[in-house]
């Protein structure tokens, strides 16, 4: 079995206090989203859900920098489910592991060592707690970018409180279907 997870929802805020959020997929359709590679997106009941191995869909919307990324998600199967989202890739992707050298990946997956664990900025930033629900069950997942600072929150626990890292100021955001 393909390790799987499904999106309800991808939104995002600057760090501006009053800022509202942007929701970045709309429920119906890949309006200003792109894929590469051969794992697939398809859209069920409203959520993205992965499909057939490794590839990135990215949002050519606009470039991200300083903000705020809610992604709402759950694993269908665990161990195993392994996937992610990539903030700040330098430009746009050209294959579907272009983002894990070349932007910062929020990892998903429950089974991994402290950096490469749901809530780690992978390779860069462990983290500090694990926090994931089990699979079937809703997790959300904050990622705030403040210029070289990062902070991951997973269901309301801190896992990564000061991620620092300098290499990408901007760049548009994926998320990782695996397989």
């Amino acid at each position: 079995m393909t390790p799987r997870f499904l999106l309800l929802a991808l939104t995002l805020s600057s760090l501006l206090p009053a800022a509202d959020w942007k929701p970045l997929f709309n429920g119906k359709d890949f309006s200003g989203w792109e894929h590469v590679g051969p794992g697939r997106f398809v859209i069920e009941d409203g959520n993205l859900k992965t499909e057939g191995g490794m590839g990135l869909l990215w949002y050519k919307g606009e470039k991200l920098a300083n903000c705020t990324v809610r992604v709402v998600f759950k694993t269908v199967s665990t161990p195993g489910a392994n996937s992610g989202v990539y903030i700040r890739m330098e430009e746009p992707p050209k294959d579907p592991w272009y983002g894990v050298h070349n932007g910062y990946e929020v990892q998903i997956d429950s089974r991994g060592d402290d950096w490469h664990a749901t809530g780690a900025i992978y390779s860069i930033s462990k983290i500090t707690r694990r926090a994931q629900k089990p699979a079937g069950e809703w997790n959300t997942m904050e990622i705030v970018a403040n210029g070289s600072h990062f902070k991951v929150s997973l269901n309301g626990v801190v896992t990564v409180g000061d991620g620092q890292d300098s290499r990408f100021a901007e760049g548009p955001i994926a998320l990782q279907s695996a397989g």
